[in-house]
């Protein structure tokens, strides 16, 4: 817009502007599309339960409150420094943005159109029509790694360049897998990334599917830590709002500094830790580094669903386990033969202000 202006100043940012005022803070658009980017996480994390999880979650508050507690264009939300509520604009853009760049897989580039489906079972038979480029794009969803694909005439096709490609993620970098494109054959090498990337034709149908897809089922562990990287939730945290030095965010990143731990609010009650894996891998062992010297009284479970109602006991420690030490300070190993998604580690019979987590492994 003309006369477009960004404040920039060491007080706080105004809560209500006009059209040409930009609220630096806003962290979203006007429709919060953007803000649906953290989906992507969820692909990463190879559960399959966590879009539809949070899309109906998402779905659910909507039909009830419509969002205008929870504003998109005023990103901070309706307090006492907004105006009024009905200057909130609902935020349900950037739900069907997660939904459909990172389920349903629509991802536009600069040249090309991936689609890069991360589907949950019930998503199953699923038609969805995308539009790029003057392009109709129809897509069936039959299983996890089996795609129907019709790609429409572009109406101004001296415009229009750019390929669509069928993507299938989550498998091993560097991995060479078969793929089917109307019936014929074809060999790919997956990306650093793990991606399989079809590419297609010109307007038409396509039937494409990764023949020889990855297990994501009770898959063999073969020493490898699964949770590197991966999110952890926390029952709480330590001054959470005031420093970041408590937070769960570096346990699974493979570095055990004494500065840096875990450590639950002092006043929860039943602290724990959630890891999340994704997909199934038979593991034996969780390894946890804690507080040097400090005796641990554990309970593991295990769980396959994001909504966590069917935890299963698979490590009873409450009896108490000493800590060993290694080269990056005290440990305690908690043996374990399973096979879930989730993890939820109980710290029990220890003060809140002992119970230090730096480093979290599953093997």
């Amino acid at each position: 817009p003309p006369n477009l202006s960004i404040p920039i100043r060491n007080s706080r940012l105004p809560q209500t502007g006009g059209y040409d005022v930009v609220m630096v803070g806003e962290n979203g658009g006007w429709y919060g599309a953007p803000a649906g980017e953290w989906y992507s996480a969820f692909v990463k994390s190879g559960d399959r339960g966590l879009i539809p999880y949070y899309t109906n979650a998402a779905m659910e508050k909507f039909s009830v409150t419509g969002f205008t507690g929870a504003t998109t264009y005023l990103r901070d939300g309706v307090t006492s420094a907004d105006d009024q509520p009905w200057h909130a604009m609902p935020t349900m853009a950037y739900t069907l943005w997660g939904l459909y760049s990172y389920g349903y897989g629509f991802q536009p580039g600069i040249n090309d159109l991936d689609v890069a489906p991360f589907i949950h079972e019930t998503m199953f038979g699923s038609n969805v029509n995308y539009r790029w480029r003057t392009r109709d794009i129809s897509v069936k969803y039959r299983d996890f790694f089996s795609f129907d694909v019709t790609v429409g005439e572009a109406e101004n096709a001296s415009s229009v360049s750019g390929a669509v490609n069928i993507v299938f993620v989550n498998q091993t970098p560097g991995k060479e897998y078969t793929l089917s494109v109307n019936g014929a054959s074809r060999t790919a090498t997956a990306d650093a990334g793990g991606s399989v990337r079809a590419v297609l034709g010109g307007a038409g149908e396509y039937a494409a599917e990764l023949v020889n897809p990855d297990s994501e089922f009770k898959i063999a562990a073969n020493g490898a830590d699964v949770a590197f990287e991966k999110a952890v939730l926390a029952s709480s945290t330590h001054m959470l709002d005031y420093k970041t030095d408590f937070w769960t965010m570096r346990l699974t990143e493979g570095a055990a500094g004494e500065a840096y731990y875990w450590r639950p609010a002092g006043d929860d009650g039943a602290p724990y830790l959630d890891v999340i894996v994704g997909k199934m891998y038979r593991v034996s062992e969780i390894k946890a580094y804690v507080a040097a010297g400090q005796t641990q009284y554990i309970l593991v479970e295990g769980c396959n669903t994001a909504r966590g109602k069917n935890w299963r006991a698979v490590g009873d420690f409450r009896g108490g386990l000493a800590p060993q030490t290694d080269g990056d300070g005290d440990y305690v190993k908690l043996p374990v033969d399973s096979a879930y998604r989730y993890y939820r580690i109980h710290f029990r019979g220890v003060a809140n202000s002992r119970v230090r987590v730096r480093r979290i492994e599953i093997r």
